[in-house]
């Protein structure tokens, strides 16, 4: 293991540095990812923001595979006397590969690539290789976690967009496949990560083929429409997160919460929004006749 680059960063440390790079984990944590997910996806493109949902969501199924499987243990479970945890709240699975830095650089890239500008791409690598220093800087990863995960990242984010563009018309059988395969893997990968890993992604699948198949939304194009929508959607996101930590600590039961939290956000919301607009259309055409 890597302990003494781990070390060495951290012999700079200076509350302006451990303010800094709290700052930059923060970014990689589900509070801005549920932000940026809700702007795009109901606010700017459906479609795009799909797919950046799909490539957090499979980044998270991949990372909960590798630490369920491999189980290592960070820097400061291993090297107590050597290593200062600076971030315990994000540190409740194993050390390889870095989640922040692997989900972090999937998304980044994943955007990168909807943009279609090299410029962007560069960006988004830079900014995984800052999140991989911002979490060997508080202690709670070794370099090779950090590296495998941008690495793991930019080739994640490179396969799922040509899978989901080039086989857009099948990609709900993409989704069902693949929660398919996390679910068959339960019987053989005994770890809470994984559980929780997975999750995500079960109820991404499950509120697509809802959505695509019993609801299909098209989102009015209205600039105030839009912001009603992404600010409605956190309002109800926030405040179910918030009732769901506030009911139990055990992971399996958290999975379940996390599975119907992406469903509302995903497919009951939208069906809400559908509904709405519904009416307010019978409204305008009785008024007219």
């Amino acid at each position: 293991m890597t302990i003494e680059v781990v070390e060495f960063i951290q012999e700079f440390r200076t509350p302006f540095f451990d303010l800094f790079f709290n700052f930059v984990s923060f970014l990689g944590e589900e509070t801005m990812y549920m932000l940026v997910l809700a702007i795009v996806y109901f606010g700017i493109d459906k479609t795009k923001g799909e797919f950046l949902a799909f490539m957090l969501f499979f980044a998270g199924f991949l990372n909960g595979l590798l630490k369920g499987s491999i189980g290592a243990k960070r820097p400061f479970e291993k090297y107590p006397n050597r290593v200062t945890n600076l971030r315990p709240q994000t540190t409740g699975g194993s050390s390889f590969p870095s989640g922040h830095t692997q989900h972090f650089t999937t998304f980044l890239m994943g955007g990168a690539l909807l943009l279609k500008q090299k410029k962007y791409i560069y960006i988004a690598v830079g900014m995984g290789l800052l999140m991989g220093l911002s979490r060997m800087y508080l202690g709670v990863h070794f370099l090779e976690d950090v590296l495998t995960s941008v690495v793991l990242g930019v080739i994640t984010a490179y396969i799922g967009f040509y899978l989901f563009f080039t086989y857009y018309r099948y990609r709900l059988h993409m989704y069902a496949i693949g929660s398919i395969v996390a679910l068959l893997l339960l019987l053989v990968i005994d770890s809470h990560y994984y559980v929780s890993g997975i999750s995500l992604f079960i109820g991404f699948t499950l509120a697509m083929i809802f959505e695509h198949k019993l609801v299909n939304v098209r989102f009015d194009p209205k600039i105030s429409h839009r912001i009603t929508r992404v600010v409605v959607g956190l309002i109800v996101l926030g405040a179910t997160q918030a009732l769901f930590s506030a009911i139990t600590d055990n992971v399996y039961v958290e999975a379940l919460f996390t599975v119907f939290l992406v469903f509302i956000g995903f497919g009951f919301y939208p069906m809400m929004i559908k509904l709405i607009q519904d009416r307010l259309q019978a409204r305008i055409s009785r008024k007219k006749y």
